[in-house]
């Protein structure tokens, strides 16, 4: 077994640093839906 080179060191630590970042972003997504929908559904009782 070769020893990783200190690029592909890097380069593994910024691909779990980013699939990090897009589950981050997923949870923002839902979190955005679900007031969104909250909003119409108030939206509904006002107007």
């Amino acid at each position: 077994m070769t020893k990783k080179s200190e690029q592909q060191k890097e380069q593994e630590h910024l691909d779990h640093v980013l699939s990090l970042i897009q589950d981050r972003i997923k949870i923002v997504e839902k979190s955005i839906s679900g007031a969104q929908s909250e909003a119409q559904d108030l939206n509904a009782h006002f107007f």
